[in-house]
């Protein structure tokens, strides 16, 4: 069985205004919050590590909104499917990615998933600008754990924690994290 990782990237803000923006629109939910790195904030919920989809969608276009900030929601299904939204400001999303989007259905098609739009929307959040073709490279790369391909991502745009998720942080802190002492929990 492979891993699953789901986290929130967002653009343009700041930790103290993402911790305030969980705070008041999700009491109670217990995250970590990274520090800004690169213009970059990931938000890592305990609420994610449950893979409710729709649920983990509008979580991020809440916070994307109540932040003003773009943003970027990345998960890997059991090292096999990896999955992609690019949110707006206010909340919209732009673009979205799946890369087997019959993978929990009874029978799976090899068609290829296309990534252009994807590759364009995620290249509208890099600075400096990354080409769409780096970006649907690293999407469509040949690893066998598809938490490579978030690693690559996150090299190319800059989100130092894009392969993590919400109990790499919680069962190994300081341990896994060089810079596990700036994060924020938020409870």
């Amino acid at each position: 069985m492979g891993s699953n990782v789901v986290n929130l990237s967002l653009k343009g803000t700041t930790q103290h205004v993402v911790t305030d923006a969980i705070s008041s629109l999700f009491p109670g939910h217990d995250c970590f919050v990274s520090p800004n790195s690169q213009n970059w904030v990931s938000v890592f919920d305990a609420a994610f590590e449950s893979f409710a989809i729709e649920a983990i969608i509008e979580t991020a276009r809440a916070l994307s909104r109540g932040c003003s900030a773009s943003a970027l929601l990345a998960a890997v299904y059991d090292s096999d499917v990896l999955m992609l939204w690019v949110i707006d400001p206010l909340g919209n999303v732009v673009a979205e990615y799946n890369s087997c989007p019959d993978y929990f259905e009874s029978e799976i098609n090899d068609q290829e998933v296309p990534v252009d739009r994807i590759a364009e929307a995620v290249s509208a959040l890099s600075n400096p600008p990354v080409m769409p073709k780096l970006i649907a490279d690293a999407l469509q790369s040949d690893d066998v754990f598809l938490e490579e391909a978030l690693t690559t991502l996150g090299g190319l745009l800059g989100v130092r924690f894009l392969a993590w998720n919400y109990d790499t942080l919680a069962d190994c802190g300081a341990e896994s994290c060089p810079d596990f002492e700036r994060f924020i929990r938020v409870t």
